[in-house]
């Protein structure tokens, strides 16, 4: 389920007006996955399959535009029910144990960073 801004959101737009339920056509014409062929870089996909926001319908739809059209650019990831739409953007708070998904999801984040960017991140420790 969209958020409340994101409903509200969607009502400015007459075309989206209501929500992917409500303008299915239209909501399909400005998916991503049209562009999918377009993409010349590395892309990393990452989501939950209990995502409110974006289904995993769509998610699977992207994913196999994305295996189709740039296998070789691309990395799919998929959690089972790690949370929701952002289950890699929360961190727990102190004390709490850290959600495999979270961690697993960072640890691709920056292998993908490495590996497909040639991206190193700072020291940390400012030396």
């Amino acid at each position: 389920m969209a958020s409340p801004e994101e409903q509200r959101a969607w009502q400015t737009i007459p075309a989206l007006a209501g929500g992917p339920s409500r303008s299915t056509e239209e909501w399909l014409r400005r998916s991503i996955v049209q562009r999918v062929p377009e993409i010349a870089r590395p892309v990393l996909l990452q989501y939950a399959s209990d995502d409110a926001v974006v289904t995993e319908v769509e998610m699977e739809r992207l994913a196999a535009a994305l295996r189709h059209h740039a296998a070789d650019r691309a990395e799919v990831h998929r959690f089972e029910a790690a949370g929701g739409h952002r289950f890699n953007r929360s961190c727990p708070a102190e004390g709490e144990p850290t959600p495999i998904a979270l961690t697993d999801s960072w640890s691709q984040i920056w292998d993908f960073l490495e590996t497909r960017l040639e991206w190193t991140a700072p020291d940390a420790g400012g030396d």
